[in-house]
């Protein structure tokens, strides 16, 4: 009794390690290491005051992981140098409003499907000068969630567009397309 005890402790131990993480079930969610390495590298690019853009998070963190984050994407938020932006989110959820500083910006009630059956919302906002703090706002059903974005938005040459994707939990992040830009 006590060595089928045993043997029978030890399979459930070798079980209970094989059983699939949450990131690799296809949730999107790549990890608590992936968003560490995500923020040092965001933080390594701001302290050389280069940009923050796709290509160069390739060359930090790796373009697998990179991909993974913003195909996990659920919603994405494009601010144009102009004062324009252009929101996507899954259908099934919304971004609400986004804040740029002390500035919130209601996303408002008129949408689109894009090609992708995303939806879309276009409108104004007023840029800043000097970089601000961002945060979208997410509802899905009767939940909403603000999700602090890891960098700040400035004026740029070029769009800017931030991901809200899930990365141990929720997390936003801003790339700018252009380089020397900065999210």
């Amino acid at each position: 009794m006590k060595r089928s005890s045993i043997v029978l402790f030890a399979f459930w131990v070798l079980g209970s390690w094989a059983q699939p993480s949450p990131a690799q079930i296809g949730t999107g969610d790549i990890g608590q290491q992936a968003r560490r390495g995500m923020e040092m590298a965001m933080m390594d690019l701001e302290n050389q005051s280069l940009g923050i853009t796709e290509e160069a998070m390739k060359e930090s963190i790796g373009e697998a992981e990179l991909q993974s984050f913003l195909d996990g994407a659920v919603v994405r938020l494009v601010l144009e140098p102009e004062g324009r932006f252009t929101s996507f989110a899954m259908l099934g959820g919304d971004l609400v409003s986004f804040t740029v500083g002390k500035q919130q910006v209601t996303t408002g009630e008129d949408w689109t499907l894009d090609e992708n059956e995303w939806v879309q919302r276009s409108g104004e906002f007023e840029v800043s000068k000097k970089a601000q703090k961002v945060s979208l706002t997410v509802r899905a059903g009767e939940t909403e969630v603000t999700a602090k974005c890891f960098n700040k938005y400035r004026a740029s040459d070029g769009p800017v567009t931030f991901y809200v994707g899930p990365l141990d939990g929720y997390f936003c992040m801003g790339l700018s397309e252009a380089e020397g830009d900065e999210g």
